[in-house]
């Protein structure tokens, strides 16, 4: 029997349909299925009407008898195998229920996210105008952006294993692959059979390059991102584009104190050259224990481990055919690792680990192949276990359907090492997303917390979308003396959890709230 608790949790969440079904199955359940299927899953129940008074909504039932329901199921069955109205049925029997909820029966129907294999799901025989995704507002039709993705993401090869036709390996940087073979052979010691190979050959056995059809040897599209040089791989990613910034030390209006970008032209701009050359950045603020093994230093923490597994992943995972690309951000307290697209499975398999897909796989071999990364599907539990036994704020993982990216956020100061008060100036606040001076006059009185009106105007100057401002800033006139945690969040906007994740780093990257010590794990302030 469903229980209407269940309900309202479900409704929270914005996983919850409902529809009176009076007149047959509704048209509009097979863009929810759609939708469902496309983002993270829900539940569809026929024989319920939602019915809202007083700013809350109450579950009315549409007194359907057995036989009515029973009819739904079998129309439902009907439809959803016929492939000119839905391109695939992947519920089972158990997923199509009848059941009974406030005396009366009614058709549950829970959908699963689908596989990435599958998707995107879609209806009337038409991809671009029949894909529907979720989100707070209900079913909203997929952009041709969205749908290209995830059609990238649904083939069964790894997308970057295939044939660069346009390019041949003399194009790519022979002092890259002298610098990877070097460290190829210390990791693997010399007498690896790859290592007496000839570069050609040596690319070849790693994945980095094939023959065409016409014997002729040419990059992957992984040797040409690992290899390559940036206008070169901009002939396959005209988006390509990597991105690091130090936003340590900064003085004055500084917008960064370092900067290394792909499209700089002094280096490759590829992304091997990319990770040796950040590696040393991203570490310089872990502390080094000093232990000696026999005779050897050993300076390497598991958090050492975990920031380069960090960037490991966000490379291997990156849809360099979205223009966002990678981007790097070093704060003094966290470190910030954005790669455009959405995790290619869902969140939760993500934190819980143990099966790997990354949207890459062959970079991610060829991290691999020198002692990088983890192939395992242990990344993301890793990072947590090494921050959780450092004593660092839980990191956090948000996925961003509007922007199409993932947001990987580790923190690296120890909790007792962040005092609830933390001093504000104009060198901090210029690391906000929209990278926009703060006048130094409204700082001068702002030594313990920044003002509401500051903060205010931060949110609205701020490069995120209008909808996503107008939920931070109803934070903020709840919460701005208050503490800020994910429930709280929830509670007020009537969000999902995720969603309330989702805000809590949207106001970490603005940075204008802190973890609080001594309230448990997960709660915050405004500065």
């Amino acid at each position: 029997m469903l229980l209407l608790d269940s309900l309202k949790v479900l409704r929270e969440t914005y996983k919850l349909e409902c529809k009176a079904a009076k007149g047959g199955i509704p048209k509009s359940i097979w863009e929810t299925y759609s939708s469902f299927a496309n983002t993270s899953g829900g539940t569809i129940i026929l024989g319920i009407d939602e019915v809202k008074s007083n700013g809350s909504i109450n579950f009315v039932s549409a007194n359907l008898s057995y036989d009515d329901v029973l009819k739904l199921q079998t129309n439902f069955w009907n439809v959803i195998n016929d492939t000119s109205k839905v391109s695939i049925n992947f519920l089972r029997n158990k997923d199509v229920t009848i059941e009974t909820l406030l005396n009366n029966y009614v058709l549950v129907i829970n959908v699963e996210e689908a596989s990435r294999y599958i998707k995107p799901v879609y209806i009337n025989n038409n991809l671009y105008s029949g894909t529907f995704k979720r989100n707070h507002e209900g079913d909203y039709h997929c952009t041709k952006e969205e749908i290209q993705a995830m059609l990238r993401d649904s083939d069964t090869n790894s997308r970057d294993s295939y044939i660069v036709k346009n390019v041949t390996i003399n194009e790519l940087s022979k002092d890259t692959i002298t610098v990877y073979r070097n460290l190829f052979s210390v990791i693997n010691n010399e007498n690896h059979p790859f290592s007496k190979q000839s570069n050609e050959d040596f690319l070849i056995s790693i994945g980095a390059a094939q023959k065409d059809e016409n014997d002729i040897i040419r990059p992957t599209r992984a040797g040409l991102l690992m290899f390559g040089i940036e206008h070169i791989i901009c002939k396959e990613y005209p988006s390509f584009f990597l991105d690091y910034q130090d936003l340590r030390h900064l003085v004055g209006n500084q917008r960064w104190s370092n900067r290394i970008n792909s499209m700089s032209g002094d280096w490759t701009g590829n992304i091997f050259d990319f990770f040796m050359r950040i590696e040393t950045f991203i570490a310089q603020d872990l502390p080094k224990p000093f232990q000696i093994r026999g005779l050897e230093r050993i300076d390497v923490t598991p958090m050492h481990e975990a920031v380069r597994e960090a960037l490991c992943n966000t490379l291997s995972n990156c849809d360099f055919n979205i223009k966002s690309g990678v981007v790097i951000k070093q704060y003094s307290d966290k470190l910030v690792y954005v790669n455009s697209g959405l995790l290619s499975i869902q969140y939760e398999q993500a934190i819980a680990g143990g099966k790997s897909m990354p949207r890459n796989e062959i970079i991610l071999k060829l991290f691999n192949l020198v002692g990088i990364g983890d192939r395992a599907g242990t990344g993301i539990p890793k990072i947590m276990n090494a921050t959780k036994e450092a004593g660092y704020t839980t990191p956090t993982l948000v996925e961003n359907q509007q922007l199409m990216d993932t947001t990987l956020t580790i923190y690296i100061k120890k909790l007792a090492d962040s005092p609830e008060n933390l001093p504000i100036d104009e060198e901090k606040l210029a690391d906000s997303p929209e990278n926009l001076p703060i006048d130094e006059e409204k700082l001068a009185d702002s030594n313990l917390k920044v003002g509401y009106d500051l903060l205010k105007e931060m949110i609205k100057k701020s490069s995120y979308k209008s909808d996503v401002k107008e939920k931070l800033l109803q934070i903020l006139d709840n919460f701005h003396n208050l503490t800020i945690s994910s429930s709280g969040i929830k509670d007020i906007l009537k969000c999902s959890d995720r969603s309330a994740r989702n805000y809590i780093s949207y106001l970490t990257e603005l940075d204008i709230i802190i973890s609080i010590d001594g309230e448990g794990k997960g709660k915050y302030k405004f500065k």
